[in-house]
């Protein structure tokens, strides 16, 4: 949205994206929460994507050290292919926090509707993440209100009951079939999935 990315052919860009990451690291040391580092990291033409991954863990990697100091951790969203070229599945995360060395202060995001797109075996997926899973969005295959589409909560929820899963669960969804549908069935569809 400000067109800053760690991407950017700029390195000005570059470094304006490390610096806005700090500034949500030190907002989140206040606050007590996660840091997504979602579409920031930008995007890279498809033949370019390892020398991308590359690009990302060192610029990077200042920004996962300074969040350790700070006690926060960075989450990164695999986002599906249409908005970006680098990272789109769960096993992809979890690989580049491996690159990354597997530092405490780097986490997962994993949301139901970018995994519905680009993830195939749920369960495979849960269990290569593992303890890196801190974050899950959660919205049917066509971003609405779980229900809405076609996909599979019931074994998302069973398998996630298996790994332990215990980290925070989010909508995020269109407000389909309405605003108040979403207000009056979050906690309700969460509770008898997730007790």
């Amino acid at each position: 949205m400000e067109g800053i990315s760690l991407l950017d052919v700029d390195t000005t860009k570059q470094k304006a994206a490390q610096k806005r990451i700090i500034e949500h690291i030190d907002a989140a040391s206040i606050l007590g929460s996660y840091v997504t580092i979602g579409l920031i990291r930008g995007t890279c033409a498809p033949n370019q994507k390892e020398n991308s991954e590359s690009l990302m863990v060192e610029l990077l990697k200042p920004c996962v050290d300074y969040a350790g100091e700070k006690n926060v951790c960075l989450i990164i969203e695999p986002i599906n292919r249409y908005e970006t070229s680098v990272i789109n599945s769960a096993i992809e995360a979890a690989n580049f926090i491996e690159r990354m060395g597997n530092p405490d202060s780097l986490g997962i995001l994993w949301d139901t509707f970018h995994a519905n797109i680009e993830d195939g075996d749920f369960n495979e997926c849960i269990k290569t993440m593992g303890k890196k899973l801190r974050y899950l969005h959660v919205a049917d295959s066509n971003r609405a209100f779980p229900g809405s589409g076609h996909f599979d909560f019931e074994t998302l929820f069973e398998k996630l009951k298996e790994a332990g899963y215990n980290g925070y669960i989010s909508f995020e969804c269109f407000n389909r079939p309405s605003a108040e549908h979403v207000k009056n069935h979050a906690a309700e569809f969460i509770a008898t999935r997730y007790p």
